[in-house]
């Protein structure tokens, strides 16, 4: 296996890290679909947070993952929802989640580009 290969494996394996323990943790949380009435519909709620979640993932589908920094926006909302703990104690655990996930994604991105930079 060269590496370029090993190189691109690992910025998959970075997004992927930074992208599933935030969704699950958000779908876990929060119903994708609430009941208002006779129907079903999408929680417009829980979709912002999984699109932030999927933040890596855009960004690697669009070439533009240069520097994971995603990351530091979870932690933000980390912060912000740890002083609004009493508020939404459950926002305190998806926002650590993925701080830490993308904090780990981020790391294993910056070994990734370090085998691109030496393929």
């Amino acid at each position: 296996m060269t590496e370029k290969i090993k190189a691109y494996l690992l910025i998959f394996l970075s997004t992927f890290i930074s992208v599933a323990p935030a969704v699950i943790a958000t779908v876990s949380y929060f119903p994708l679909w609430k009941e208002r009435g006779s129907a079903a519909v999408l929680s417009g709620f829980t979709l912002a947070l999984l699109i932030i979640a999927a933040a890596p993932f855009l960004k690697f589908i669009k070439r533009i993952l240069s520097s994971p920094s995603i990351f530091v926006t979870w932690f933000i909302i980390f912060v912000l929802f740890l002083l609004l703990k009493s508020i939404a104690d459950e926002m305190v655990v998806i926002s650590f989640v993925g701080f830490v996930s993308n904090a780990i994604g981020a790391l294993i991105y910056k070994l990734a580009e370090r085998k691109l930079k030496k393929a």
